[in-house]
């Protein structure tokens, strides 16, 4: 029981993370470190999810791993269309700022 209990708490906080992150301005410093923490946490779930193929024969229990992976999978993609949308974001206002600044010291 204590695999599948590891299993659930690092989905659960493999969760939250990729919600934070979701809510997380890109420039914020603790951005960087929860994305280094869903690394770590997908590695981890790796390594879990290897240990309970091994030992576990109820299909419903693991077919419960598989709709979870294609969750985080999905939510992923949201934190990384996301934070890509504010990088150019903040990108294309950079480049405003440039110009405006440009014109003005032209004036």
């Amino acid at each position: 029981m204590e695999l599948k209990d590891n299993i659930s708490q690092v989905n659960k906080e493999l969760t939250s993370v990729l919600d934070q992150l979701l809510t997380m301005a890109v420039e914020n410093e603790r951005s960087d470190g929860l994305v280094q923490r869903v690394q770590a946490l997908v590695e981890a779930r790796q390594q879990l999810l290897s240990k309970l193929v091994q030992v576990e024969t109820n299909a419903k229990i693991l077919q419960a791993q598989v709709d979870m992976s294609r969750k985080l999978e999905e939510k992923a993609k949201e934190v990384r269309e996301y934070r890509k949308n504010l990088i150019v974001s903040s990108n294309k206002k950079q480049r405003q700022l440039k110009i405006y600044n440009s014109v003005d010291a032209n004036r």
